[in-house]
């Protein structure tokens, strides 16, 4: 298992039962750039919180080449942008997820900021079937020569483009955050074949020690550990 301190936040990630980690992360919530269209001398503050959960091969392939060396590998991807640690932006691929724990009453809340791409959701069913997408087998998996791919969107995944498994993201409107948002998770679909998005903001909120981010993140995959698992946990609070 990695359990990982960068830049103000901290990851965790474990192999599972998987025979290889396709699983990547990047976090770093301390980028310093100039103002946008203006000359104050005032820099802004920026933060990049990403996870990318590969699949058939641990190195996406993007280009024709891909077809032509029958390359099939691709990955899902899900990317945080703070802004001045105001507002959050998040752009999406796949079904690995993004959410603000928020304190409530007796509780940290779970604000999701994705929405997964598969079949359950009908407009993704509808836009991959008008490409030639069938979903014969199993109501939210894509059955195709190269077997059954669960999403309907995705980063490389050359051969399934053409029946609409696109790489287009979608990105949410600007989240003002406020003094009530504590965490920023970010986590590969794997966490949530155990636990909710809730069930996670329930364990960081009932965790003695929030001061060691790092080990809340190592104790996240362990409660799940079964495929390639990784979790990006950003303080946004004062916890």
């Amino acid at each position: 298992m990695l359990a990982i301190p960068t830049q103000n936040c901290s990851f965790a990630s474990i192999q599972g039962r998987r025979s290889y980690q396709e699983d990547r992360v990047t976090c770093n919530l301390d980028i310093k750039i100039p103002p946008f269209g203006r000359n104050d001398g005032l820099e802004k503050n920026v933060g990049v919180v990403a996870v990318f959960d590969g699949h058939i091969g641990s190195d996406a392939k993007f280009s024709k080449a891909a077809v032509e060396h029958e390359l099939y590998s691709g990955s899902t991807a899900v990317v945080a942008l703070i802004y001045n640690k105001k507002h959050v932006l998040v752009a999406n691929v796949g079904d690995s997820k993004a959410f603000i724990c928020s304190e409530n009453t007796e509780s940290l809340e779970a604000k999701e900021l994705t929405e997964d791409h598969n079949a359950n959701r009908l407009d993704e069913r509808a836009r991959v079937e008008a490409s030639g997408g069938k979903f014969e087998l199993f109501p939210n998996y894509v059955p195709l020569s190269m077997g059954h791919f669960p999403m309907t969107r995705g980063i490389g995944d050359v051969p399934l483009k053409k029946y609409g498994i696109v790489a287009t993201p979608e990105v949410t409107d600007w989240v003002k955050l406020t003094s009530k948002d504590e965490f920023l998770v970010v986590a590969s679909d794997g966490i949530f074949e155990s636990l909710s998005t809730q069930q996670v903001c329930d364990f960081l909120y009932e965790a003695e020690d929030h001061a060691d981010i790092s080990l809340l993140a190592q104790q996240i995959v362990q409660k799940a550990f079964l495929d390639n698992l990784s979790v990006v946990l950003a303080p946004l609070g004062s916890r």
